[in-house]
Protein backbone atom coordinates (compact mmCIF):
# COMPACT_ATOMS: atom_id res chain seq x y z
CA UNK A 1 0.00 0.00 0.00
CA UNK A 2 2.71 2.52 0.93
CA UNK A 3 5.22 1.87 -2.56
CA UNK A 4 4.68 5.13 -2.89
CA UNK A 5 6.10 6.26 0.29
CA UNK A 6 9.76 7.76 0.57
CA UNK A 7 11.80 10.54 0.79
CA UNK A 8 11.14 13.35 -1.47
CA UNK A 9 13.70 14.59 -3.36
CA UNK A 10 11.83 16.74 -5.36
CA UNK A 11 9.06 18.08 -2.82
CA UNK A 12 12.13 18.85 -0.58
CA UNK A 13 14.51 20.84 -3.50
CA UNK A 14 10.99 23.23 -3.02
CA UNK A 15 11.11 24.01 0.51
CA UNK A 16 13.75 25.19 2.91
CA UNK A 17 13.33 22.25 5.11
CA UNK A 18 11.55 18.94 5.23
CA UNK A 19 10.19 16.67 7.90
CA UNK A 20 9.37 13.47 6.76
CA UNK A 21 7.48 11.43 9.82
CA UNK A 22 6.50 7.97 9.84
CA UNK A 23 3.37 9.37 11.69
CA UNK A 24 1.15 12.32 13.38
CA UNK A 25 -1.46 13.44 15.15
CA UNK A 26 -1.27 16.53 12.60
CA UNK A 27 1.23 18.04 10.33
CA UNK A 28 -0.04 21.14 10.48
CA UNK A 29 0.24 21.43 15.11
CA UNK A 30 3.55 19.90 14.17
CA UNK A 31 4.93 22.75 11.65
CA UNK A 32 3.60 24.78 14.45
CA UNK A 33 5.72 23.10 17.18
CA UNK A 34 8.93 23.49 14.96
CA UNK A 35 10.70 27.10 14.31
CA UNK A 36 8.83 28.76 12.42
CA UNK A 37 10.55 29.37 8.70
CA UNK A 38 9.57 30.49 5.53
CA UNK A 39 8.43 26.86 3.43
CA UNK A 40 9.32 24.84 6.12
CA UNK A 41 7.29 21.53 5.30
CA UNK A 42 6.15 18.49 7.13
CA UNK A 43 4.55 15.35 5.62
CA UNK A 44 3.49 11.89 6.51
CA UNK A 45 1.21 8.96 5.37
CA UNK A 46 -0.63 8.35 8.82
CA UNK A 47 -2.24 11.06 10.25
CA UNK A 48 -4.05 10.39 12.95
CA UNK A 49 -6.07 12.98 14.40
CA UNK A 50 -5.90 15.49 11.14
CA UNK A 51 -8.65 18.20 10.45
CA UNK A 52 -10.46 20.00 8.29
CA UNK A 53 -12.30 23.41 8.15
CA UNK A 54 -15.11 23.84 10.41
CA UNK A 55 -13.52 20.96 12.89
CA UNK A 56 -14.31 18.26 10.51
CA UNK A 57 -12.08 15.62 11.25
CA UNK A 58 -10.01 14.22 7.75
CA UNK A 59 -9.54 10.66 8.48
CA UNK A 60 -6.76 8.44 6.15
CA UNK A 61 -5.84 4.80 7.26
CA UNK A 62 -1.92 4.26 7.01
CA UNK A 63 -0.90 4.17 3.26
CA UNK A 64 -3.91 5.80 2.13
CA UNK A 65 -2.74 9.59 1.71
CA UNK A 66 -0.55 12.33 2.19
CA UNK A 67 -0.48 14.81 4.52
CA UNK A 68 1.94 17.58 3.94
CA UNK A 69 1.74 21.22 5.53
CA UNK A 70 4.41 24.27 4.77
CA UNK A 71 4.51 27.33 6.17
CA UNK A 72 3.86 30.46 3.87
CA UNK A 73 4.87 34.07 4.44
CA UNK A 74 2.87 36.61 6.01
CA UNK A 75 0.06 37.61 3.55
CA UNK A 76 -1.77 40.84 3.80
CA UNK A 77 -5.13 40.08 5.82
CA UNK A 78 -7.21 40.72 2.43
CA UNK A 79 -5.53 38.52 0.70
CA UNK A 80 -5.72 35.49 3.37
CA UNK A 81 -8.66 34.04 2.48
CA UNK A 82 -7.34 33.20 -0.85
CA UNK A 83 -4.30 30.40 0.54
CA UNK A 84 -7.26 27.63 0.47
CA UNK A 85 -8.51 28.56 -3.13
CA UNK A 86 -4.60 28.89 -3.98
CA UNK A 87 -3.29 25.63 -2.29
CA UNK A 88 -6.90 23.47 -4.01
CA UNK A 89 -6.20 25.14 -7.34
CA UNK A 90 -2.48 24.20 -7.49
CA UNK A 91 -3.53 20.44 -6.65
CA UNK A 92 -6.71 20.67 -9.24
CA UNK A 93 -4.41 22.11 -12.11
CA UNK A 94 -1.53 19.22 -11.50
CA UNK A 95 -4.56 16.44 -11.72
CA UNK A 96 -5.51 18.07 -14.72
CA UNK A 97 -2.14 18.52 -16.37
CA UNK A 98 -1.75 14.74 -15.51
CA UNK A 99 -4.59 13.69 -17.65
CA UNK A 100 -7.24 13.69 -15.21
CA UNK A 101 -10.80 14.30 -15.92
CA UNK A 102 -13.22 16.87 -14.01
CA UNK A 103 -10.56 18.02 -11.28
CA UNK A 104 -12.08 21.08 -10.04
CA UNK A 105 -12.09 23.23 -6.70
CA UNK A 106 -15.04 23.57 -4.96
CA UNK A 107 -15.33 26.81 -3.28
CA UNK A 108 -13.46 27.23 -0.64
CA UNK A 109 -10.77 24.43 0.20
CA UNK A 110 -12.25 20.87 -1.41
CA UNK A 111 -10.99 18.95 -4.51
CA UNK A 112 -13.01 16.96 -6.54
CA UNK A 113 -12.89 14.53 -8.92
CA UNK A 114 -16.44 14.25 -10.64
CA UNK A 115 -17.71 15.57 -7.27
CA UNK A 116 -15.79 13.52 -5.74
CA UNK A 117 -13.18 14.78 -2.96
CA UNK A 118 -9.57 14.00 -3.56
CA UNK A 119 -8.08 16.80 -1.55
CA UNK A 120 -8.97 19.35 1.34
CA UNK A 121 -7.07 21.99 2.48
CA UNK A 122 -6.64 23.75 5.81
CA UNK A 123 -4.73 26.54 6.54
CA UNK A 124 -3.78 28.39 10.23
CA UNK A 125 -2.31 31.52 10.67
CA UNK A 126 0.67 31.68 12.85
CA UNK A 127 1.20 34.78 15.71
CA UNK A 128 4.18 35.92 13.13
CA UNK A 129 1.72 36.17 10.55
CA UNK A 130 2.93 33.40 8.31
CA UNK A 131 0.58 30.73 7.26
CA UNK A 132 0.16 26.64 8.03
CA UNK A 133 -1.18 25.63 4.62
CA UNK A 134 -1.95 21.98 5.38
CA UNK A 135 -3.04 19.73 2.34
CA UNK A 136 -4.83 16.00 2.32
CA UNK A 137 -4.12 14.19 -0.71
CA UNK A 138 -5.97 10.63 -0.69
CA UNK A 139 -3.61 9.06 -2.69
CA UNK A 140 -4.37 5.22 -2.72
CA UNK A 141 -7.16 3.12 -1.28
CA UNK A 142 -7.08 -0.52 -0.37
CA UNK A 143 -10.35 -2.38 -2.36
CA UNK A 144 -13.75 -0.57 -1.98
CA UNK A 145 -12.18 0.81 1.88
CA UNK A 146 -12.74 4.43 1.51
CA UNK A 147 -13.48 7.13 4.50
CA UNK A 148 -16.78 7.89 2.72
CA UNK A 149 -18.19 6.84 -0.29
CA UNK A 150 -17.80 9.49 -2.49
CA UNK A 151 -13.84 9.82 -1.48
CA UNK A 152 -11.66 9.58 -4.45
CA UNK A 153 -7.67 8.86 -4.93
CA UNK A 154 -5.08 9.73 -7.24
CA UNK A 155 -4.54 5.92 -8.17
CA UNK A 156 -8.56 5.95 -9.08
CA UNK A 157 -6.75 8.08 -12.02
CA UNK A 158 -3.59 7.83 -12.86
CA UNK A 159 -1.06 5.43 -11.78
CA UNK A 160 1.12 6.45 -8.89
CA UNK A 161 4.63 5.80 -7.35
CA UNK A 162 6.93 7.44 -5.23
CA UNK A 163 8.55 9.12 -7.85
CA UNK A 164 4.40 10.48 -9.18
CA UNK A 165 3.47 11.53 -6.21
CA UNK A 166 7.12 13.51 -4.89
CA UNK A 167 6.57 15.18 -8.60
CA UNK A 168 3.21 16.01 -7.89
CA UNK A 169 3.48 17.45 -4.38
CA UNK A 170 6.39 19.27 -5.71
CA UNK A 171 4.92 21.10 -8.78
CA UNK A 172 2.10 22.26 -5.94
CA UNK A 173 4.22 23.71 -3.79
CA UNK A 174 6.19 25.26 -6.96
CA UNK A 175 2.89 26.90 -7.71
CA UNK A 176 1.99 28.11 -4.03
CA UNK A 177 5.42 29.62 -3.91
CA UNK A 178 4.87 31.30 -7.43
CA UNK A 179 2.09 33.01 -6.55
CA UNK A 180 2.61 34.02 -2.89
CA UNK A 181 6.14 35.69 -4.25
CA UNK A 182 4.09 38.15 -6.41
CA UNK A 183 3.52 41.27 -5.14
CA UNK A 184 -0.26 42.23 -3.37
CA UNK A 185 -1.70 43.98 -6.50
CA UNK A 186 -0.74 41.29 -8.92
CA UNK A 187 -1.66 38.43 -6.50
CA UNK A 188 -5.03 39.11 -6.31
CA UNK A 189 -5.39 39.57 -9.65
CA UNK A 190 -3.72 37.10 -11.13
CA UNK A 191 -5.31 34.07 -8.44
CA UNK A 192 -8.94 35.61 -9.60
CA UNK A 193 -7.97 34.45 -13.24
CA UNK A 194 -6.20 31.21 -11.97
CA UNK A 195 -8.76 30.09 -9.52
CA UNK A 196 -11.72 31.48 -11.43
CA UNK A 197 -11.09 29.05 -14.32
CA UNK A 198 -10.92 25.80 -12.08
CA UNK A 199 -13.28 26.76 -9.53
CA UNK A 200 -16.25 24.23 -10.20
CA UNK A 201 -19.00 26.03 -7.70
CA UNK A 202 -18.75 29.05 -9.81
CA UNK A 203 -22.11 29.10 -12.09
CA UNK A 204 -23.63 26.39 -10.02
CA UNK A 205 -26.69 26.04 -7.30
CA UNK A 206 -25.73 25.48 -4.30
CA UNK A 207 -26.81 24.99 -0.71
CA UNK A 208 -25.25 27.28 1.91
CA UNK A 209 -25.75 26.95 5.60
CA UNK A 210 -24.84 29.80 7.76
CA UNK A 211 -22.70 29.48 11.02
CA UNK A 212 -25.86 30.38 12.81
CA UNK A 213 -27.27 27.33 10.94
CA UNK A 214 -30.03 29.12 8.84
CA UNK A 215 -29.82 27.32 5.21
CA UNK A 216 -30.24 28.58 1.80
CA UNK A 217 -30.04 28.20 -1.88
CA UNK A 218 -28.64 29.95 -4.52
CA UNK A 219 -26.38 30.30 -7.82
CA UNK A 220 -22.91 30.67 -6.95
CA UNK A 221 -21.90 34.15 -9.31
CA UNK A 222 -18.29 35.06 -8.80
CA UNK A 223 -14.78 35.54 -6.29
CA UNK A 224 -14.55 38.80 -4.16
CA UNK A 225 -11.22 40.58 -4.55
CA UNK A 226 -10.82 38.83 -1.04
CA UNK A 227 -11.56 35.36 -2.18
CA UNK A 228 -15.16 34.93 -1.01
CA UNK A 229 -18.28 33.91 -3.20
CA UNK A 230 -20.70 35.59 -4.33
CA UNK A 231 -24.08 33.90 -4.13
CA UNK A 232 -27.94 34.67 -5.67
CA UNK A 233 -30.23 33.88 -3.70
CA UNK A 234 -32.65 31.74 -5.51
CA UNK A 235 -35.64 33.27 -3.08
CA UNK A 236 -34.93 36.77 -3.00
CA UNK A 237 -32.52 37.52 -5.76
CA UNK A 238 -30.37 39.13 -3.34
CA UNK A 239 -26.70 39.02 -3.55
CA UNK A 240 -24.91 37.67 -0.86
CA UNK A 241 -21.07 37.42 0.49
CA UNK A 242 -20.04 33.75 1.52
CA UNK A 243 -17.42 33.90 3.92
CA UNK A 244 -17.22 31.43 6.28
CA UNK A 245 -20.49 29.11 5.65
CA UNK A 246 -20.64 25.66 4.77
CA UNK A 247 -21.28 25.36 0.63
CA UNK A 248 -22.91 22.30 -1.09
CA UNK A 249 -23.13 21.64 -4.73
CA UNK A 250 -26.44 20.36 -5.86
CA UNK A 251 -27.16 18.10 -8.34
CA UNK A 252 -27.27 20.10 -11.85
Amino acid sequence: MTNWWGDFPNLRSELRDLFVLSHAESTNDKARELVAADYLGVITHNQTAGRGRLGRPWESLPGQGVALSIITPSLDLKLRSWLPILAGSAVAHELIARGVEGAQVKWPNDVLIREGKVSGILCEALPSGRIVVGIGLNVQFESERRPTPDARAVSDEIPVSHQVIDEFLGSVVRTIKTYCGMPPGDLRDSLQTFATSLMGTLGRTVKVQDVDGLEWRGLARSLTEEGHLLVENSVTGELRTVVASDVTHLRQ
